[in-house]
């Protein structure tokens, strides 16, 4: 990853067992997401010692020249703290603790990337969704969290078509995170999507879902579940994905045309315009262009005759 210069995402997990113990012992013990984590997800009883670890950790990954990685070649900026913090049931948990004990983590563990690295960026546990129960915990989180993060995280396992894009949107301008960008953390379209089971139906909404992601104002969108190996959607997604993040995926700028049509202006002067739903180009687009369906089916076509019977991708310039 190294050599290819791969930007990375790190979930910073603050258990370690030698301090669970001092102050949880006696305390229910949780069944793992992650078996490798112990089975104890409090948060830290020495919050001096897990900052003092953090600080560490950071300097060691920031790129800075000081105190660095052997070998560094590519600095590691990007945290979230914790994951899906909400997520205490039994099948499975990632914290255990209300949520004034998940805020008193997250400004701590601000607090301690920032003395270490001024520039790094720092993410919420990704929110598992915008369901009641996760709204009514990540609420007063976000009520207290004034400063204390630069990047909100949402997640979609298999449950919004837009990846909650909208709502989550809404959500932190409602508790005064308007200035603040999220990220869709864990994009993942299987086989409990809304859509159901069609995997033409499941991979349009790669599509769609990606672009409405971006026009609702993420900045980022990371697939889920489609690791080469070991997969947990279907063929056909990965591949709608590959389309997706080949022909928009280091675009510059978004804007809303229609609720099914956007346009995305790319590095070079090229422009992109995302079609569904049947609707059309702007009138102002002549000439022939290059339609790429969501499934990388291409066409020449004049302006004119592009249709979005199936969602379909515009090149322009």
């Amino acid at each position: 990853m190294q050599q290819d210069r791969v930007a990375v995402l790190t979930t910073l997990w603050p258990f370690a067992n030698w301090d669970q113990e001092t102050c949880h012992n006696d305390q229910p013990k949780s069944q793992p997401a992650f078996p490798e984590l112990g089975d104890s997800f409090y948060a830290p009883c020495d919050i001096d010692a897990y900052s003092t670890w953090l600080e560490a950790t950071i300097e060691r990954y920031d790129g800075d020249g000081v105190n660095d990685m052997p070998g560094l070649e590519y600095p590691m900026r990007h945290w979230e703290i914790a994951n899906e913090p909400e997520m205490q049931g039994p099948d499975f948990t990632f914290f255990q603790g209300d949520s004034t004990a998940y805020l008193e983590l997250l400004r701590s563990s601000y607090r301690a990337i920032k003395a270490a690295d001024p520039s790094a960026v720092v993410l919420l546990g990704g929110q598992a969704g915008m369901f009641d129960f996760m709204v009514d915990y990540w609420e007063p989180v976000l009520e207290g969290a004034h400063g204390f993060f630069d990047v909100g995280n949402i997640h979609s396992i298999s449950s919004s078509d837009t990846f909650f894009s909208a709502e989550y949107r809404a959500f932190l301008d409602r508790l005064g995170h308007q200035a603040r960008p999220f990220w869709v953390t864990e994009a993942e379209i299987g086989e409990r999507s809304l859509q159901g089971g069609s995997g033409q139906g499941l991979a349009q909404t790669a599509f769609t879902g990606s672009v409405a992601s971006f026009v609702n104002g993420a900045e980022v969108v990371i697939i889920a579940g489609a690791a080469y190996g070991h997969p947990r959607v279907p063929q056909v997604v990965r591949e709608t994905w590959e389309v997706v993040v080949s022909t928009i995926g280091d675009f510059q700028t978004v804007t809303r045309l229609t609720e099914t049509s956007a346009k995305f202006d790319m590095p070079g002067g090229t422009t992109v315009y995302a079609l569904w739903g049947g609707a059309l180009l702007p009138s102002e687009v002549s000439g022939s262009v290059l339609t790429r369906r969501y499934d990388n089916v291409e066409a020449n076509l004049e302006a004119s005759l592009v249709e979005s019977a199936l969602p379909t991708f515009v090149l322009v310039g």
